[in-house]
């Protein structure tokens, strides 16, 4: 049965306060609102994943926890300090450490890192907007994800989508 891969860009960040570090900066008005959207989305389509792979990046983790408030309790969130501005193997490493049952997940993350990652897996250039979601289908295993098992079906952007 084929797994779906769900590839998004953390939310709209906050550049108010210039003192704050990169890591530390929180989700925006707009963020919070294109967070809550993507959720919507992906629910009315029955695209809940199992678990969420995040950054632990401020911007990164409350994009991953606004997710979670609007799906089940059910949806796993495991927080990894090595997605933060990570390149495409950190994710696929994240990726392949899930058990084999999981038929949906999700990676919450940075460019320019999920924008190589995109190209790596489908060979396709994309351009991904703060929040949004490359979704793939795969016949491989988690832990051998890779151009010759995926195929990219869509690349959803909040300013592209009814929910």
């Amino acid at each position: 049965m084929p797994k779906t891969l769900l590839l998004m860009r953390h939310a709209k960040s906050s550049w108010k306060t210039e003192a704050m570090s990169d890591h530390e900066r929180p989700l925006n008005r707009r963020g919070r609102r294109a967070a809550n959207q993507m959720a919507d989305f992906l629910q009315n389509r029955n695209l809940i994943p199992s678990i969420v792979l995040s950054s632990t990046a401020v911007r990164a983790e409350m994009t991953s926890r606004l997710l979670l408030e609007k799906w089940s309790n059910d949806v796993e969130l495991t927080l990894f300090d090595s997605l933060y501005h990570a390149p495409p193997d950190a994710y696929l490493d994240a990726i392949a450490a899930c058990i084999p049952t999981r038929q949906i997940v999700m990676c919450v993350g940075h460019n320019p890192g999920m924008e190589e990652l995109v190209l790596m897996l489908s060979g396709k250039h994309e351009f991904m907007s703060t929040a949004a979601i490359a979704m793939f289908t795969t016949t491989g295993e988690w832990d051998r994800i890779d151009r010759n098992h995926c195929e990219l079906l869509d690349v959803f952007r909040p300013k592209e989508i009814d929910t």
